[in-house]
This record gives structure tokens, sequence and C-alpha cells, in this order.
């Protein structure tokens, strides 16, 4: 038996997915913000940056520690199948 294909063209990246895809990511994760209250969290189009400062080496170490904390948890509760 042989089994053969064409070759076809794909149009899965038009300018809407350039405009939606990081329209849609940021819906989906708004709520990220809000689940530590010790840090800041930055959301522009794809990209995410959390921002923890503090004082003194172990009250940084602490505020690291419970933002990781959160995040994972917050991950975990946004994509139950992964395993994180």
């Amino acid at each position: 038996m042989v089994a053969s294909s064409r070759w076809e063209k794909s149009y899965k990246w038009g300018p809407q997915c350039l405009i939606l895809g990081p329209l849609l990511i940021l819906i989906y994760i708004n709520d990220l913000p809000k689940t530590t209250d010790d840090t800041k969290v930055v959301l522009v189009a794809d990209d995410t940056s959390i921002i923890v400062t503090n004082y003194n080496q172990g009250g940084l170490k602490t505020a690291l520690n419970k933002t990781l904390s959160d995040t994972i948890s917050w991950l975990k509760s946004q994509f139950p199948i992964s395993q994180l």
C-alpha cells in the first residue's frame, strides 16, 4: 500500500491573527495581577512581567517565594491539564 498527499497553501497566519492573538491572551490572563498583593504584574500584549521589590534580602526572598507560589497556583487553576 502506498500513501500519498499533495501540498496545499496554508492561510493560518493572516493579519487578523496578529491582532486577535495578543488580545485573546490579555483577556484570558487578565486576572493574573489579582493573584498577588505585594507585587506588580505588568501585562503588555503577549508579554507578562512580575516585579517584586523589598528593602532587605530576607524580605525579598520571602516575597519571591510567595509570589512564585501564588503564580503557580493561578497557573494550575487556569490550565488544569498541565503538569506544573
